[in-house]
């Protein structure tokens, strides 16, 4: 053997050691990505339960714009038909889009009625409304924390993915960029990722 042939070797041993290496990385965050994501549908059905029974609580009690209450609905609705669009996580990217702004419509939604709840005074008088308006706050802020974990996993892939070398196992391997949502603090505004060929 000569010394080309044990360099070439051991350059394409290393070669090889660095793909495996890069491959088990990708593997490794992307399994966090989902994991990370998993929660996320189901903490948003939780959100998306309460809006029926506000927007009653809004009607029976308050004098409200009817108008506000079917929005209300309607935006409900859209929200949960983006979210059953989440089939397993991680989201793509134009899925994770899709949810964003659902959701944030929804959000819009929220502060309507919840303002008009706070200025009637009901938290103040009615047990319902208080209760309801917790609930609300609680889904909104591990909305939100969840979002935040999964953010920061998510953004640790898709930079890990898009680097080079790493782009070479990403793209024979087929390691989809996965998309960002983002939480309550936001308003679940959507944030596309950037994809690479």
């Amino acid at each position: 053997m000569t010394v080309s042939t044990i360099l070439l070797i051991l350059l394409a041993l290393f070669v090889l050691s660095w793909a495996v290496g890069a491959y088990r990385r990708l593997k490794r965050q992307r399994r966090h990505c989902r994991d990370t994501a998993a929660p996320i549908p189901a903490l948003l059905a939780q959100r998306h339960a309460l809006v029926v029974p506000l927007v009653e609580l809004a009607r029976t009690r308050l004098e409200i714009d009817r108008q506000l209450l079917e929005e209300s609905v309607a935006a409900g609705n859209a929200a949960t038909a983006a979210v059953r669009r989440w089939k397993r996580p991680p989201p793509e990217a134009d899925v994770a889009v899709q949810v964003g702004d659902a959701e944030s419509a929804l959000d819009v939604q929220f502060t309507a009625l919840e303002l008009a709840m706070r200025q009637a005074g009901l938290p103040d008088t009615d047990p319902e409304a208080r209760r309801l308006l917790d609930a609300l706050d609680t889904a909104e802020q591990d909305i939100d924390i969840a979002c935040t974990v999964y953010n920061h996993a998510a953004a640790q892939y898709n930079a890990s993915r898009s680097q080079f070398p790493s782009i070479i196992v990403a793209i024979v391997f087929a390691f989809r960029p996965v998309g960002l949502v983002q939480g309550q603090a936001a308003k679940l505004a959507p944030d596309t990722t950037v994809s690479t060929p």
